[in-house]
């Protein structure tokens, strides 16, 4: 399941089926879904030197010889497109309900909220080790 994380072509096909690729469905039935595997072959990479790093074109034919393109300039969560507070909680929460010592929603939330204001302590060492 680790290796299918770090696959462009599992990765895009996930995200065709899915909507949203969250850790939650890398599993090992995704791996062997014939469906998933199906769209998998159909996947083509190309680079594009045109495009800057942080950027990506994804470009869809269809059976019925429809094209679509959607082009991103700036990928979510970089620089030029940070995510909101909001949108780096949930992230946080959704690693933590996978780590080795799983947090729940709650206690991830409020873990990810102290992170996010490790700044404004006085003291950044009393405050780690209160969440240790």
């Amino acid at each position: 399941v680790i290796d299918a994380k770090f696959s462009a072509y599992f990765t895009t096909a996930l995200a065709f089926k899915e909507s949203r690729v969250t850790l939650d469905v890398f599993t090992t039935d995704r791996l062997a879904d014939p469906e998933l595997l199906a769209l998998v072959d159909r996947i083509e990479f190309e680079a594009d030197p045109s495009l800057d790093v942080s950027s990506g074109r994804v470009v869809v034919s269809t059976t019925g010889g429809t094209t679509h393109v959607h082009e991103v300039t700036a990928l979510a969560g970089s620089p030029a497109n940070p995510l909101s507070r909001e949108q780096l909680v949930d992230k946080f929460i959704d690693c933590a309900r996978h780590a080795v010592r799983p947090l729940d929603a709650p206690l991830g939330r409020h873990f990810a909220e102290r992170i996010l204001r490790l700044e404004e302590v006085d003291n950044v060492a009393l405050e780690l080790a209160a969440v240790a």
